[in-house]
């Protein structure tokens, strides 16, 4: 960014301390609006926000969050995209003074269309980043080199590379911060209030090998739905059917599909994600 001033009228030593302090918020964005400038694609936009001190574990975590907005028509993907799709990839290998980066995945929702069935996000998304600095007592400069899909009638990758300075302490903008906090209250969860599994089974042998999953959600809860994950080897699309059983009880049949992909699910961990409007949740489960 090129700035020109008119600096005759000013003493010297006023000139230079304005240069300087303009200088280092074209340089800065975080301190100038807590949030990297838009990088502009075609049919989505992304930026990195700064949020605050989220708690302390040991290590000071901070805030940060990744956000995809899109045109009116377009979706993103989840870290299942589903039928078809490419989830994001989050590349933080250009930035110092950064422990980890744990990013999370507000909960998504279902597409279906002539090519399959698809998870992820419409609109506007932000994906939340707990940061942990290697020391707390520095800033951390965010990099990131951000790979995502975007799809409606047809599918574009897309990239963006963004760059964004965190304050030592975690000290962010207020209003990212609640941003970010809004889609952190998206992110599944457990507790009181939060849909629940009351019970699954796996069926690994005969014509038609499936999972059924019998799951609770909360009285009046809507859009109830569940996503299988176990591993990037088995893919185990969403539930074929979901039918209610009782008073916000909802049992999910999902197909595994190929009969030689069955018995690998055998002794494996199975993430299940339940989603709805009411809140969502993620459980671990055995096949045994």
């Amino acid at each position: 960014m090129r700035m020109a001033f008119h600096l005759r009228s000013m003493t010297s030593k006023v000139a230079k301390i304005l240069v300087v302090s303009l200088l280092t918020l074209a340089a800065n964005p975080a301190l100038a609006d807590g949030a990297s400038p838009w990088a502009k694609g075609h049919y989505a936009q992304t930026r990195l926000l700064s949020g605050q001190i989220a708690g302390e574990t040991g290590d000071t975590q901070i805030l940060a969050g990744v956000q995809i907005k899109l045109d009116p028509g377009w979706k993103t993907y989840w870290r299942n995209p589903g039928d078809s799709g490419l989830p994001p990839s989050f590349d933080w290998s250009g930035s110092q003074n950064l422990k980890s980066a744990k990013v999370l995945w507000p909960a998504p929702h279902r597409f279906s269309d002539s090519s399959g069935t698809s998870i992820g996000y419409t609109g506007d998304v932000v994906f939340p980043v707990e940061i942990v600095p290697d020391s707390k007592a520095e800033a951390v400069e965010l990099k990131l080199k951000l790979d995502y899909a975007i799809c409606k009638d047809i599918c574009v990758p897309a990239e963006a590379k963004l760059d964004l300075r965190l304050a030592a302490g975690g000290r962010g903008s207020a209003d990212f911060a609640k941003e970010i906090a809004r889609h952190m209250t998206m992110v599944p969860r457990d507790g009181a209030g939060a849909p629940r599994i009351e019970c699954a089974k796996a069926t690994l042998k005969g014509a038609a090998p499936s999972i059924v999953v019998e799951a609770h959600f909360p009285k009046g809860t809507k859009g109830a739905d569940l996503f299988a994950e176990a591993g990037d080897d088995i893919y185990l699309p969403p539930p074929q059917t979901a039918e209610m059983t009782g008073e916000g009880s909802v049992r999910f049949t999902i197909a595994i599909g190929d009969d030689a992909e069955a018995p690998k699910l055998k002794g494996r961990e199975i993430k299940l994600t339940l989603v709805s409007d009411e809140g969502a949740s993620e459980t671990l489960w055995k096949v045994e």
